[in-house]
């Protein structure tokens, strides 16, 4: 019995010991303390850290702000107004004496040729035929005095000659006999040269065109869905950008085709052009149509951002931003034309410094324009 209760005893004091060695570590362990509720995490900025974002800012102002339209094309010849110099037989181009660009005025020399040698060969048939054809009739006549043809015969005579002369007369009036040199016969430009020297052309093909000066327009590409904006005798701003000078030359609108050209996949449009437009022929051109026009508030592009499959922007009042969503109007290359709750006229929008706002942020501007 007395060696049970030792036993006991033992047990006893041990789990004595534990117990205190255990919370003596948990009072001595300065990681294991709480922290106190009232004490802020750590970084989590207290409410004197707000961020401030700078930004610039313009007023909102009232006005007239126009839609327009943009197409490109080139200067060309008006229609009949393009000579294209030519001769009537098979020739040979001896000299090409104009370049495509050259400025000529009537009776400047342009191209020469000669007739080919199967032209010079029908020449030569037609003159022996024309001998050939008076040495029959006067052989018939003779016989005929001599009772020995027919009136037929003289008659049938007759007309062979006649035949050849006519033949002959016909290559003669085409210029076969000689060398040819052909001239402008107006003021133009040489738009195009189409042979070269040596080559062999057939009766009637193109040698050279002639554009008559003063005499163009351009032509425009326009998208067939914006063809039903368009009307003839609308004001229509020229700009070539290789010109030197950004002022527009003012056309108005000729032509409205209304088919699409299979090559552009565009509608052809031409516009016409005053005597002094200075353009060139073949000149790469911008034309700009005023389609629509409204009233609105306006504001620059970059004011207005993109915003949940929509548009925002920010103003500022009482160094603050407020957010603003809007639906745009028209727009041109540096304006827009927005409406939305609570815009008016003469409010600061924010131009720089947009993307990074959200509602009610503090902000400070920049010095205001």
């Amino acid at each position: 019995m007395k060696f049970r209760s030792g036993y006991s005893l033992l047990i006893v004091a041990v789990i004595a010991a534990l117990c205190a060695g255990y919370f003596w570590r948990q009072a001595g362990d300065p990681g294991s303390q709480s922290t106190p509720a009232t004490e802020e995490a750590p970084g989590q900025p207290a409410a004197d850290d707000a961020p401030v974002v700078s930004v610039r800012t313009v007023a909102i102002t009232q006005g007239t702000i126009q839609q327009t339209l943009t197409a490109y094309g080139t200067v060309i010849s008006q229609p009949g107004e393009v000579r294209v110099i030519s001769v009537p037989f098979e020739c040979r181009v001896v000299h090409v004496l104009a370049v495509a660009g050259q400025q000529v005025s009537p009776d400047a020399s342009l191209v020469e040729v000669e007739p080919s040698p199967d032209t010079r060969l029908q020449w030569e048939e037609a003159n022996h035929g024309v001998a050939a054809a008076s040495k029959q009739l006067q052989q018939v006549q003779q016989r005929f005095d001599q009772r020995l043809a027919t009136k037929q015969e003289q008659f049938q005579a007759q007309q062979d000659l006649q035949s050849a002369k006519i033949t002959l007369a016909n290559l003669e009036k085409r210029g076969v006999a000689s060398r040819r040199n052909l001239v402008a016969d107006v003021d133009g430009i040489v738009s195009k040269v189409d042979v070269q020297e040596g080559q062999i052309v057939a009766a009637g093909g193109p040698l050279v065109e002639l554009a008559v000066e003063n005499r163009f327009e351009v032509k425009l590409g326009i998208e067939p869905e914006e063809v039903t904006y368009l009307k003839v005798d609308q004001a229509v701003s020229l700009f070539a950008p290789d010109r030197g000078s950004p002022a527009a030359t003012n056309g108005k609108l000729r032509l409205v085709t209304r088919r699409v050209n299979p090559d552009t996949r565009l509608v052809d449009v031409f516009v016409s052009l005053p005597p002094d437009a200075g353009l060139l022929l073949d000149q790469y051109v911008r034309g700009q149509l005023t389609i629509a026009s409204e009233n609105a508030l306006l504001v620059p592009r970059e004011a207005v951002i993109p915003d949940e499959g929509g548009y925002a922007l920010y103003t500022v009042e009482h160094d603050r931003a407020v957010k603003h969503t809007v639906s745009l109007g028209f727009q041109n290359a540096g304006m827009v034309s927005v409406r939305g709750h609570d815009l008016q006229q003469g409010q600061r929008v924010v131009v720089v410094g947009n993307y990074e706002l959200q509602n009610g942020m503090a902000v400070t501007e920049a010095a205001k324009p």
